[in-house]
Parts: structure tokens; sequence; C-alpha cells
């Protein structure tokens, strides 16, 4: 048995962080219920919801929170939202759209967090989510929750109290439309309850949008860099193609900046480490045999480089793009030692991609400009065969530039 417990181990109890630990489990200690309810569900009727839905004067406050979901959910997951007036917070890997994006960013303004924290129900769809801070909201959110899985594993870091709905890919969409028609059933009636929830969440997304308006502001559009690749990515991909994210900084300023809604989208999230990335993204594209750009940081590069190899008989086109900033760049924005860094997190390596790609007989780009980068991608994408395309950013740019707009973000204080 593998028991953990908190710490201190030794010494007085302290009561004071007893009560906050009560506290914290308060509206489930008292409800009577287990801690985690489990509910097989196949497929629902719209009349076997009634007992699940309460009737009220008004829908909700809810968020709706997609994580790595089966493809082809979006419509129904939009009408489920504007069944509840809710607000849609979607994670690069889900392939719908957030009706606030950017939330990694604003969450880190105090009154959008506050705001964000009237929510009085949440419907998490799928797990392994990517933001931080989202993942810091849910874990003190005093929400009613629900989790939508495949399977009865816990993909609740947090381990809240919630009811949990074990969901087959195959039955996804069909759940999730009988639960979008009953809800629209229970809460359709008009009156200041629907009113009330309309106007917080159009306040939330529209105060939402404004703050990342203004953060997109303060964020050179001329010259090349991660944030600028990811804010252009969308535009880049062509309606056909699939894309790959690799993982540390990539699939972070992905979930910041990139709409990727309307693409198939794939990550290696779990254990979330760079170790075959090439591999597996080679293997995705054999599988799908569609045109592919694959985003991932020069150390991913290099920790699979002889997964190159399997990129030479790729008959479909490739892209893979490689953000080299000359290491580990997510350490930039990491509370750790700056002068260790180098040493023992980032491991600067001096290395470059153009000679990789010919000893693995890869096209090969390097793009200096933002226009560069639209012609170098989409020529990759329009030809047979895999091409590399390496964009070089200064060391610690990214990081210092994402570590700037969350400060910035947290000391704008109340809005207008």
């Amino acid at each position: 048995m593998n028991c953990p417990f908190r710490e201190p181990f030794y010494g007085e109890r302290d009561e004071t962080e007893e009560k906050k630990l009560r506290e914290s489990v308060a509206h489930w200690w008292q409800s009577g219920q287990c801690y985690t309810r489990y509910h097989q569900a196949r497929c629902c009727a719209m009349s076997e919801w009634s007992p699940w839905l309460r009737p009220s004067s008004g829908s909700p406050r809810t968020v709706i929170v997609l994580g790595a979901v089966p493809a082809g959910l979006s419509e129904a997951v939009e009408r489920l939202a504007s069944a509840l007036h809710a607000i849609i917070l979607a994670d690069p890997q889900s392939g719908v759209a957030s009706s606030a994006p950017g939330y990694d960013l604003w969450l880190n303004h105090p009154d959008l967090f506050q705001q964000l924290n009237q929510a009085q129900w949440v419907i998490q769809l799928g797990g392994r989510l990517v933001s931080k801070r989202l993942g810091q909201w849910l874990a003190q959110t005093q929400a009613h929750y629900w989790l939508i899985s495949e399977h009865t594993q816990a993909l609740d870091p947090n381990h809240q109290s919630l009811e949990q709905f074990v969901v087959p890919p195959p039955h996804w969409l069909p759940w999730l439309q009988a639960l979008a028609e009953s809800v629209a059933n229970t809460y359709s009636a008009p009156g200041e309850g629907i009113d009330s929830v309309k106007t917080w969440q159009q306040t939330l997304i529209r105060e939402a949008k404004h703050q990342m308006q203004q953060a997109a502001t303060t964020l050179s559009h001329t010259a090349l860099s991660e944030h600028s690749v990811f804010q252009q990515l969308p535009a880049l991909l062509p309606k056909w193609a699939d894309i790959f994210i690799g993982n540390s900084l990539a699939i972070r300023l992905a979930d910041i900046w990139s709409d990727l809604s309307g693409h198939r989208v794939f990550a290696n999230r779990g254990a979330s480490g760079i170790d075959g990335l090439l591999a597996c993204a080679a293997g995705v594209q054999r599988y799908r045999a569609q045109p592919m750009l694959v985003v991932l940081g020069d150390t991913s590069a290099l920790y699979d480089l002889n997964s190159f190899a399997l990129w030479r008989e790729t008959s479909a086109p490739a892209a893979i793009l490689i953000l080299n900033n000359n290491g580990g760049g997510i350490f930039d924005a990491l509370p750790v030692d700056q002068t260790l860094c180098d040493t023992y997190y980032r491991m600067p390596h001096d290395l470059g991609f153009e000679h990789i790609a010919a000893q693995f007989s890869l096209g090969f780009h390097q793009p200096a400009t933002p226009d560069d980068l639209v012609v170098s991608v989409n020529q990759a994408l329009t030809t047979p065969g895999a091409d590399v395309i390496e964009v070089v950013t200064p060391a610690g740019e990214a990081g210092q530039v994402l570590s700037e707009c969350l400060a910035a973000m947290a000391a704008r204080g109340t809005y207008a």
C-alpha cells in the first residue's frame, strides 16, 4: 500500500492548517455523498437527464472545459454552451474553439479569475489539460463538478469531489447531444436568472478578449519569435492539414495564442516529456496519410534525432517546424535559479538543423521574417515529402516575454 501523507510528519498539530483542509472539502463533507460518483453512461436519452438537472429560474453559471477529447464534438459542445449560456475554455488538443481564448494568460488577471469563480457548474470533457492557471482555478472552485472521461481513471490532478461519467468514445457525441437537448428544455424559461447568467457570460468573455488584445499589442509583429509563430499558426495551416504540437514551451504558447479549432490536433501528453515526439508524430502521419505540421522545440528534436529517418519515407507533405532557442526555453519562465539555469536546465547546445536535415535527405528552410515563414510552411505542406523549417530565436526571449505578459496581466487591477 502506498499512502501519501501531508507534511509535517512531526511536531505539534497545526490546527490552522487542519481548518484550511477541512474548509476545502466542507461542501462535500456536508453533502452526505461519496467523494467521487462514477456513472457508466453508454448513451443517454433526453428523458434520462431529468434526475441530474435542477430546474431553477435560470441556468447555473457554467464553464465547459475541454481537454483531449474525440474528434467531431465542436457543434455539440457549442450547442450545450448556447443552452447554458456557458463559457468554453478549450485546450489546444480538443479541436474546439474557446469563447474566451488565452485563458492561461488572462486567468492571471485577479478580477477575471474572481469573475470566473462565480461559476456554479463545471463540465470538464477529457483531461490532460495544458494550462497551469486553469488547473489552479479548477483546484479551488466550489462549483458542482462533472468530469466526462473514457475510463474510470482519475483525470483530475487536484482530486476534487466530482461526478465522473464514463462514456466510451463512440457515444460522446450522442451523449452530449442528449444533454444539450435536456438542458435546453430545463433552463429555457426566460427570467431574471437567465438574464443574470447571460450578463456574467458576456461580460467575462468581452473583458477577457479585451485583456488579450492589450497583451497582443505589446508584442512585436514584425520580428519572428516563438510568440509570433503561435499567433500566426492558425493562418499558416491549410484546412485539410493536421498539426502535432510538442511539449514544454511549444504547447503552452499554442494554448495562449493559437485557435486550432477545425484541425485535428495531436499531442503526446500524459508524462508530458520530450522523448520520442518526432517518432510519435511520424506514426500519426503514417496512419492518417494527411499533410501535417509538427511544431516542437530544439531540445525535443535533438532528443529524438534518429527519428528524422522515419520522415524520409512519408509520401504526404509534412513540415517539421523547430523553434531553436538554443536549449530548454521553458525554464526561462519557471522560478529556477538563473545562475544555474544554463548548466542544469537550459543546456545550450549551439547546434543548427541545416546539416541534420541534409543528413536525412530532408528539405530545409530557415525563415527570417513572418512572411518568410508563411512561404516556407506553404511550400512544405503542398509538396510531397518532409521539410525541416528552423526558426532561430534568442535564448531566453520567449520565457522572458511570457513572464512579462503574466506580470502585466496581474498588475492591471480592476478593469473599467
